[in-house]
C-alpha cells in the first residue's frame, strides 16, 4: 500500500512539474518574475494565513501522519504556484521529488529537513505577524491622540459657539425692542392705510358707477349710428359675396375629386406595404427561432469543451502522447475563441435585429398615422390638404426606400446565419471527433479520476479555510466600526448632557438675576407707596391735632377715636398674621415640592448617564421626553418661586409691622401708667388739701370715692388686661367728677385750686412749672380751667395751701395736656407702616 501510494504522489509530482515547466516557457521573461515576486509580497499576509490553515501538524510515528503530511504539502505547493509563481516553489517541488523517487530512509530524513523548513518559515511569518501588530498598536495610539485632540478641538468650538450665542442673544435684545416698536408703528400705519383704502374703494366705486353711466349712453349713439352704416355695406357685400362664393363653390368640387382620386391610390399602397411588413415580421421570427435554437447548441458545446479540457488535462499525465494532447487542446482554445467571437457577433446581429423589428413596428405606426391623415384631409382647408398629399407622398417615398434597405438588411442577416450554420456543423463534427477521443481518454483514466477527487477535496478545504479567513476578517471590521459607532455616539450623549447641563446652569444664573431684579423693583414699589400713604397719614394727623385744637370738645371723643383705631390696627394685625401662616403653610409646600423635583432631576440625570453607557442609540428619544418634562416643571417652579419671593417679601413687612405694633402697644401702656400714677397723686393731693381746709362732708367723701370706683370698672372691662389690650383714656373717664355733687362743693373746689386774675397770670403760672411747654401747647389746655378766670382770689391763703395749689395745677396741665399721648402716638406710629399691600390713596378714619 505504501508503494503504490508513493508511486501516485510521485505521478501526481511529475505532472505538476510539466506543467509549470509549460506555464514558465511560455511566460519565461524578467518582467513575469519581478511581477510575480512583487505579487508574493503584496500577498504574504494572504499566503501566510493560509500556511497556518493549510500545514501539517507535528510528525508522529504513525504511518498516518506521514501520509497526511505528504498530501497537504503538494496541495501547499499548488497553492502556492497558483498564486505566486515564485522560485520557491519550483526548489520545494524538486525536493519533494527527489525525496519520494530516493528510498524511504532518505525520505525520512527529508521529511524531517522539510518540516524544519517549514517550522522555520513559520517562525518568521510569526515574527512579521508580531511585527504588524506592533505597527497596528502603535497606529491605534495615533488614532487615539486625534481623538482626543478632535474632542479638545471639539470643546473650544462648543465654547466659541457659546460666547457667540450669547453675543447675539445681547445684541438681538435691544433690536427686538426696536423691532416690536416699529412692528407697533406699523400697525398703526397698516390701519389708518386700511381706512384709506376702503375710503378710496367707496370713492371708486361711486366714479366707475358714474363713468360707467356715462358710457353706456355714448355707447348706445355710437352703436345707433354704426348700425346704419353697417346695415348700408351689409347690403353692398352681400351681393359681392353670393357671386364670389358660386366661383369658389366650383373650384372646391374640383379640387376634392382630385384628393379622393389621391386617397385612393395611398391606400393601396399602404396596405401593399402593410403584406410586406408582415411576411418580414414572419420571416423575423423564424430567424429569431433559429438563432435561440443556435445560441443553445452553442452553450452545450462550451459546456462540453470546457469538460473535455479538465478531462485532458487530467489524463495528460498517464499518456504517452502529451504533447499531441497539448497541441490539440490548443487547438481546441482557439476553436472556441473564434466561437465566442462569432457568438459575439450572433448577439450583435440579434441586436440589430431587434432594433429592426423596433423600427418596423414604429413604421407600421406611421402608416396608420397617414392613413388616419388622409382620412382627414377631406375636412381641411384646400391650402392644408396640399401642403399634407405632399408630405405624405414624401413619407411614401422615404418608407418605400426605408423598406427596400430593410430588406437588403434581411438578406444580409439570412446569408449571415446560413455561414454561421455552416460552421456551427462544421464544429459539432469536430466535437463529435473530440468526444471519441475522450470517451478513449476516460477508459484510459480511471486513476485520474481519483486524483482530481482528491484535488477537489483539498481545493474545497481551502476555499472553506480562505471563507472563514474572510468572514473573520469582516466580522473583526464590523465589530470595530460598530465599537467606533458606539463610541461616537457615547461622546455625542456626553456633549449634549454636558450642554443641557450648562445650559440649565446659565437658566438658574439667570432666574437668579431675575428674582434680585423683580426684588428691587418691587421694594422700590413699596417704598414709593409707603411713602405716599406716611404723607398721607401725616397730613391727616396733622388735620386731626389741627382739628382737636380748633375744637372745643370733651376729651372723650378723642380717646374714642383712639380706641377705635387701636381696634382697627388689631384687627388687621389678627388678619396680617392669619395671611402670614398661609404664607408659611406655601412656602413650605413649594419647598417640598422644590426639593421632590431636584431630587427627581438626579434621578434623572443619573438614569440619562446609565442609558446613555449602556444602550443610548434606543432611549435617546425617552429621555429627550422626559429632559422636556423636567424643564417644563423647572419653568413651573421657577414661576412658583416669583410667588415665594413675594410671600417672603410680605412676611418680612408683616413682622416690620407686628414689631411696630409692639412698640406702640407698650407706648400706651407706659403712657396709661404714668397716667393712673398722676391720677392717683392727684387724689392723694385733693384729700389732701381738703384735710387741711376741713371743708368736705362725709357725702362728699363717699361721692368722690363711689366715681373713682365707678371709673375703675369701666377702665377694667374695657382694658382687663394691660399688657395685650391696653388703652389711652385721656378724658373725662379718668377724671373724678368733680362737678357731679353740688354747687356748694363746685364752689369749695375752686376756692381750693385758687382763683387766677386773668389769662395773663395763669399762662405766667403755667410757662414757671412747664418751662418747655410752647404757646400753641399752652392755649390748648386753657378750656380745662377757662371758667376758673373769673373767679374772686383770696390772697390771705397760707403757703401750703399754695403748694399743694401749685401742685394740683401742675398735675391737671399735665394730665390735660395731650402732648404726651399725641407725642407718643407720633413717635409710636410708624408712617411706613401700611394695613395692606395693594391699598393707595388717603387714609379716612371712620
Amino acid at each position: 500500500m505504501d508503494g503504490n501510494s508513493k508511486k501516485e504522489k510521485i505521478a501526481a509530482a511529475r505532472k505538476k512539474l510539466k506543467k509549470f515547466k509549460q506555464s514558465s516557457g511560455n511566460n519565461s521573461t524578467k518582467s513575469s518574475a519581478s511581477q510575480s515576486k512583487d505579487a508574493k509580497k503584496q500577498k504574504m499576509p494572504e499566503v501566510s494565513e493560509t500556511a497556518r490553515n493549510s500545514t501539517p501538524e507535528v510528525p508522529v510515528q504513525t504511518d498516518k501522519t506521514k501520509e497526511e503530511k505528504s498530501q497537504s504539502m503538494p496541495t501547499q505547493l499548488e497553492t502556492e504556484m497558483q498564486t505566486t509563481g515564485s522560485t520557491e516553489s519550483l526548489h520545494q517541488l524538486s525536493r519533494q521529488l527527489n525525496g519520494l523517487i530516493s528510498e524511504p530512509q532518505s525520505m525520512e530524513e527529508e521529511d524531517d529537513s522539510n518540516s524544519n523548513y517549514i517550522e522555520t518559515r513559520n517562525k518568521e511569518l510569526a515574527s512579521q505577524l508580531q511585527k504588524q501588530k506592533e505597527e497596528n498598536h502603535k497606529l491605534q495610539k495615533q488614532v487615539q491622540q486625534a481623538r482626543e485632540h478632535a474632542q479638545s478641538l471639539q470643546s473650544q468650538l462648543d465654547q466659541e459657539m457659546e460666547t457667540s450665542t450669547e453675543k447675539q442673544r445681547k445684541e438681538v435684545g435691544p433690536l427686538r425692542e426696536q423691532l416690536q416698536v416699529h412692528i407697533q408703528t406699523i400697525g398703526i400705519l397698516v390701519a389708518e392705510k386700511t381706512e384709506l383704502q376702503s375710503q378710496l374703494s367707496q370713492s371708486q366705486k361711486i366714479a366707475s358707477q358714474r363713468l360707467s353711466e356715462i358710457e353706456d349712453i355714448s355707447s348706445r349713439l355710437k352703436t345707433s349710428r354704426q348700425r346704419m352704416g353697417d346695415l348700408e355695406r351689409s347690403l353692398a357685400t352681400a351681393n359681392n359675396s353670393a357671386q364670389q362664393f358660386e366661383k369658389s363653390s366650383k373650384e372646391f368640387a374640383r379640387e376634392v375629386d382630385r384628393l379622393k382620386m389621391d386617397l385612393h391610390k395611398s391606400s393601396k399602397s399602404a396596405e401593399d406595404l402593410q403584406q410586406q411588413v408582415e411576411e418580414l415580421v414572419g420571416e423575423l421570427q423564424s430567424k429569431k427561432f433559429e438563432c435561440s435554437q443556435l445560441e443553445e447548441s452553442v452553450r452545450d458545446y462550451r459546456s462540453k469543451a470546457e469538460m473535455a479540457e479538465l478531462y485532458v488535462q487530467q489524463s495528460s499525465g498517464q499518456t504517452e502522447n502529451k504533447e499531441q494532447t497539448l497541441q490539440a487542446m490548443e487547438i481546441q482554445r482557439r476553436e472556441t475563441e473564434a466561437l465566442r467571437t462569432e457568438l459575439a457577433e450572433i448577439t450583435s446581429l440579434t441586436e440589430e435585429r431587434e432594433k429592426l423589428v423596433t423600427r418596423e413596428h414604429d413604421l407600421e405606426v406611421a402608416v396608420l398615422e397617414l392613413q388616419e391623415k388622409l382620412q382627414n384631409i377631406d375636412s381641411e382647408q384646400t391650402s392644408q390638404m396640399n401642403d399634407s398629399a405632399r408630405q405624405s407622398e414624401e413619407r411614401i417615398s422615404q418608407l418605400t426606400s426605408e423598406q427596400a434597405d430593410l430588406k437588403q438588411q434581411l438578406e444580409a442577416q439570412v446569408r449571415d446565419n446560413a455561414n454561421l450554420s455552416r460552421l456551427m456543423e462544421e464544429k459539432e463534427e469536430r466535437i463529435s471527433d473530440l468526444e471519441g477521443s475522450l470517451s478513449q481518454l476516460r477508459r484510459e483514466a480511471a486513476d485520474a479520476s481519483q486524483l482530481l477527487e482528491g484535488v477537489q477535496n483539498d481545493k474545497t478545504a481551502l476555499s472553506r479555510a480562505l471563507t472563514q479567513n474572510r468572514d473573520l476578517k469582516q466580522q473583526l471590521v464590523e465589530l470595530q466600526n460598530g465599537f467606533v459607532k458606539m463610541s461616537n455616539d457615547n461622546m455625542e450623549l456626553m456633549t449634549k448632557v454636558q450642554s443641557e447641563q450648562h445650559s440649565s446652569r446659565e437658566l438658574l444664573c439667570r432666574l437668579s438675576q431675575q428674582d434680585e431684579e423683580i426684588k428691587q423693583l418691587k421694594e422700590m414699589d413699596m417704598i414709593d407707596a409707603l411713602t405716599t400713604q406716611n404723607s398721607e397719614l401725616r397730613t391727616m394727623l396733622i388735620k386731626s391735632s389741627e382739628k382737636s385744637e380748633n375744637n372745643e370738645s370733651s376729651p372723650m371723643e378723642v380717646d374714642s377715636e383712639r380706641d377705635e383705631l387701636i381696634t382697627s390696627l388689631q384687627k388687621t394685625v389678627r388678619h396680617l398674621e392669619v395671611e402670614r401662616e398661609q404664607l408659611n403653610q406655601n412656602l413650605k409646600d413649594q419647598r417640598e415640592l422644590s426639593d421632590k423635583l431636584s431630587v427627581n432631576l438626579a434621578d434623572m440625570q443619573e438614569e440619562i448617564i446609565k442609558q446613555s453607557n449602556g444602550k443610548p442609540p434606543k432611549r435617546t428619544a425617552v429621555s429627550s421626553l422626559e429632559y422636556t418634562k423636567l424643564e417644563n416643571a423647572l419653568e413651573m417652579i421657577e414661576g412658583k418661586r416669583e410667588y415665594i419671593s413675594l410671600y417672603h417679601h410680605q412676611r418680612a413687612l408683616l413682622q416690620q409691622r407686628e414689631a411696630q405694633k409692639n412698640d406702640y402697644i407698650s407706648h400706651l401702656a407706659r403712657d396709661r401708667e404714668e397716667i393712673q400714677g398722676k391720677l392717683s397723686e392727684l387724689q392723694l393731693l385733693v384729700m389732701q388739701l381738703l384735710g387741711e381746709k376741713n371743708m368736705l362732708d362725709h357725702y362728699h367723701e363717699q361721692s368722690l370715692t363711689g366715681s373713682l370706683r365707678q371709673l375703675e370698672e369701666q377702665q377694667f372691662q374695657q382694658y382687663p388686661t394691660n399688657g395685650h389690650h391696653p388703652g389711652i383714656t385721656n378724658g373725662n373717664a379718668d377724671w373724678p367728677d368733680y362737678t357731679s355733687s353740688e354747687s356748694e362743693a363746685e364752689s369749695e373746689v375752686e376756692a381750693v385750686v385758687g382763683p387766677v386774675h386773668s389769662d395773663r397770670n395763669e399762662s405766667a403760672a403755667e410757662s414757671r412749672l412747664h418751662p418747655g411747654i410752647p404757646e400753641s401747647e399752652k392755649h390748648h389746655h386753657h378750656p380745662h380751667h377757662h371758667h376758673h378766670s373769673h373767679q374772686p382770689h383770696s390772697e390771705e391763703q397760707p403757703a401750703k395751701d399754695n403748694h399743694t395749689a401749685n401742685k394740683i395745677l401742675h398735675l391737671l396741665s399735665e394730665i390735660g395736656h395731650s402732648n404726651l399721648i399725641d407725642h407718643n402716638m407720633d413717635d409710636c406710629i410708624d408712617h411706613n407702616f401700611l394695613p395692606c399691600k395693594y391699598c393707595k390713596g388717603q387714609v379716612h378714619i371712620v
